[in-house]
């Protein structure tokens, strides 16, 4: 079975130094998230064990032995593993691509696009781990759903969109927010694009990473990792471009209490 698997900058996960091109055996019982070989059949599930960052390397890995599976994701345990190849950082975004817009594990499906682990769908799109659901766009986790948008952990939901952790709500539609006060979806959509505006590609460091990046001649190989250091949410935000601060403070959506517990900015 071939899955994907993600390593220190030094080809180690967990103290256990790894090569391409060679076979592993774990001597004693495999169980998932203890104990073997582990990988994800899917990229993208990686990343939710891994940080996504150039830095990490990530290879395609060949699974040989006895297989045990996670039962909320596709990571997958085995006593003997092999690496394939390394996958280049610039293919990431292409293979989970892929990955998603294919149809895979499907029963009783029609009219299905990018449909995973479908049980008696129709009209999906997007759509993970759906049990007899209709008319679904951009749904996980759903249970007899009909005319879902944008769902997650949903059971019984009819004619709902950008719901998540509901049980039998009818016409249940998503709701935009700024600092906790409702606005309408056009009002959201002017605020983030102006936002996103005066920012010019800004946006708050969290560590000096960025920094450290440069310094090395913006080559990640080089970049001394171990130095790097977490950054406090006041020193993160408070290079933010002053016009974006202005427009920010001047909503009428504005709260001064909200905005400093989160930036730290008084």
């Amino acid at each position: 079975m071939r899955a994907y698997k993600v390593f220190d900058n030094d080809w180690t996960c967990k103290g256990f130094k790894f090569e391409i091109g060679k076979e592993y055996t774990y001597d004693g019982e495999v169980k998932i998230c203890q104990s073997g070989f582990h990988a994800c059949e899917k990229l993208q599930d990686c990343f939710k064990y891994y940080p996504c960052v150039p830095w990490m390397k990530i290879a395609e890995v060949e699974m040989l032995g006895e297989i045990k599976e996670h039962t909320e994701d596709s990571k997958i345990v085995t006593n003997k593993i092999k690496i394939i190849k390394e996958i280049p950082f610039g293919d990431i975004e292409k293979i989970i691509r892929n990955d998603i817009s294919g149809r895979n594990n499907i029963w009783g499906g029609n009219n299905i696009k990018g449909g995973h682990d479908i049980w008696g769908g129709s009209y999906i799109g997007g759509g993970n781990d759906i049990r007899g659901g209709n008319a679904i766009s951009g749904g996980n986790n759903i249970r007899g759903g009909n005319n879902i948008k944008g769902g997650n952990n949903c059971i019984g939901s009819y004619d709902c969109s950008g719901i998540a952790n509901d049980i039998f709500s009818a016409h249940k539609k998503e709701t935009f927010t700024v600092f906790g006060k409702e606005v309408t979806e056009d009002r959201f959509k002017e605020i983030k694009n102006k936002i996103l505006e005066l920012w010019d590609n800004w946006y708050p460091k969290f560590n000096n990473l960025h920094i450290l990046y440069l310094k090395a001649g913006s080559k990640w190989e080089e970049t001394p990792i171990p130095n790097a250091k977490a950054i406090s949410k006041e020193e993160a935000w408070a290079d933010m471009p002053k016009k974006a601060l202005e427009y920010i403070r001047s909503l009428p959506e504005f709260d001064a209490k909200t905005f400093a517990e989160i930036a730290g900015l008084k």
